[in-house]
């Protein structure tokens, strides 16, 4: 998007500039419910592969669901009422598309709240030009079914090949958002090309090795088993389960504990565990050390490196109270675990700062009159002022606000897909040698206290927030998540006694000769040294106590 068009966009109300793609009551044929579908779910119990049932407790298809969602949403509402569409066009797109939203939850009914059908992604056809970001999708007016594969007759409706449907592009319209009426400014407040984006994981794989070499979303999110798709049907060696999981299970928890009559039990707790295989494939921690050696009360380094294996930056999507962290332990013989930096404060659901605290994440803001201010109010943020997450591999942004900023990746493009760290510590008094371990566990932060604070107090009073405060605190201030953990031996000895003083000894330094020599006549004192050397043992006690050195005068 031009500099000129998002100023227009800027100045311009949102409801005079609608974005592209189909519109609202555009559609002859309304976009179906997932509940629709039944011939694709609840036949496989146990591996709980087929698509629908794999689907139907994923937090994409409970996305207006999600109390941090809806507690966000009652925020922006209170901000720019007029920009709220925008979230409902990718939470609850059947809603939007057949005029129900109205930037507001009330007005949709019980099926919108099914978020992101199977009919809106298996009818979603490219634009031209291709759109990006923001909800602007194109869905084709006819119930012809698209999919990787086709489907072969007889069948219960028209299903057609069609590439798209398992291109990243079809999860581009999402998966990318920008706000129409703000411009983006870089970290010093200059104005950027384009508005201001508040995500950008289609951009970020689509400018990494994993766009380049088109391993696409699903390659990643969609894992492949052998089953049926459809009651029935016949076996597949490589079904796509669509169980697109990232990290939060949190959210997931959340929606069947506020949402008791959804009949998603079984399925949430596949999900969760799907989650949880998610993020160990996200990443790889290694100490970069066979073993460490110490001395007791005597600093030491812990070199650590946290590899980014996913296809866009670590972590991605929706930026607040989103982190990933490095937590490193001492274990001790016979004593309780110490936490080193990265302690979770199990009573605010904040981390505690230290100095060494190794955080991945972005800070959002806004800039004007000059200054710059850090704010969770998603519709009035125009700026990143740190992102400090791990670039993705191969990563070349093609736009100034996707650079790393806070943390260095390298001089230039492509930027390194790891982060590598020495932390210092200083090793325990030890009495003996002492068989330790260091452990570090990289985690996975889903939502942080300050935000819980921010959203429970901003939107305090509604339905939402009291949600929010309800199901954070019976889920234990959703706790993170592990990615990874890596081990390393510390062994410590007792540190080695100082060099002793030698106490007898009066050493007095020589004071520095003028330049033109010593031109005095009294002659130098005489060294008792050299008597003390003629008198053998005695001598050499004399002279540790009476060695005087000749001064000048």
């Amino acid at each position: 998007m031009s500099v000129g068009l998002a100023l227009a966009l800027a100045t311009i109300p949102l409801a005079q500039v609608p974005l592209p793609g189909t519109q609202p009551n555009q559609l002859t044929y309304p976009v179906a419910i997932s509940e629709t579908c039944g011939c694709h779910q609840t036949f496989d119990s146990e591996q709980m592969s087929e698509p629908g049932q794999s689907y139907r407790a994923t937090l994409m298809a409970n996305s207006a669901r999600d109390p941090v969602f809806r507690a966000a949403f009652q925020v922006a509402r209170q901000d720019k009422p007029q920009l709220t569409d925008l979230c409902l066009r990718c939470h609850a797109p059947v809603g939007w598309l057949n005029g129900r939203s109205e930037g507001e939850l009330t007005g949709l009914e019980p099926e919108d709240l099914s978020s992101v059908t199977c009919d809106l992604c298996h009818r979603m056809v490219p634009a031209e030009p291709l759109l990006i970001g923001s909800g602007q999708y194109t869905i084709a007016d006819d119930v012809t079914k698209r999919s990787s594969r086709g489907m072969a007759p007889p069948a219960g409706h028209n299903a057609i090949q069609f590439d798209f449907t398992a291109s990243s592009e079809l999860c581009a319209p999402c998966h990318s958002l920008f706000n129409p009426a703000e411009l983006s400014h870089d970290d010093e407040g200059n104005i950027l090309p384009g508005p201001y984006y508040e995500q950008r994981t289609y951009e970020e794989w689509r400018d990494s090795a994993f766009g380049t070499r088109n391993q696409t979303c699903i390659a990643c999110h969609m894992e492949r088993v052998e089953g049926a798709a459809v009651l029935g049907g016949g076996t597949y060696s490589n079904l796509h389960v669509h169980g697109f999981v990232g990290g939060n299970s949190f959210a997931v928890k959340a929606i069947q504990m506020l949402n008791p009559t959804l009949p998603i039990g079984p399925e949430s707790e596949e999900v969760v565990r799907w989650v949880a295989r998610s993020l160990a494939r996200s990443a790889e921690l290694t100490i970069e050390t066979p073993k460490i050696e110490a001395y007791g009360g005597r600093e030491f380094e812990l070199p650590v490196k946290l590899l980014n294996k996913t296809g866009h930056k670590l972590p991605s999507g929706y930026p607040e109270g989103r982190r990933v962290y490095l937590e490193v332990n001492l274990l001790m013989p016979g004593q309780a675990p110490q936490v080193l930096s990265g302690q979770w404060n199990t009573t605010t659901g904040d981390l505690v700062p230290d100095p060494q605290l190794r955080t991945y994440e972005t800070q959002h803001g806004r800039y004007e009159d000059g200054v710059s201010t850090r704010t969770h109010h998603l519709l009035l943020m125009n700026q990143i002022i740190s992102d400090t997450r791990i670039p993705p591999e191969g990563f070349r942004p093609s736009a100034g606000d996707m650079v790393p900023m806070g943390r260095d990746y390298g001089a230039a493009a492509p930027y390194r897909h790891w982060d590598e760290f020495a932390y210092k510590f200083t090793a325990p008094e030890v009495t003996g040698p002492v068989q330790a371990t260091l452990v570090v566990r990289a985690k996975y932060q889903v939502i942080d206290g300050e935000l819980y604070r921010f959203l429970t107090e901003t939107a305090a009073g509604t339905p939402e927030a009291d949600d929010l405060m309800l199901v954070y605190q019976a889920l234990d201030k959703a706790p993170p998540e592990l990615i990874d953990t890596a081990s390393v031996a510390l062994e410590l000895t007792v540190a080695p006694a100082p060099p002793p003083t030698d106490a007898g000894f009066v050493v007095v330094d020589p004071e520095p000769l003028p330049e033109e020599g010593c031109t005095c006549t009294q002659p130098p004192r005489r060294s008792w040294g050299s008597l003390a050397l003629l008198l053998g043992p005695v001598g050499l006690l004399w002279r540790r106590r009476w060695t005087v050195r000749a001064r000048p005068c």
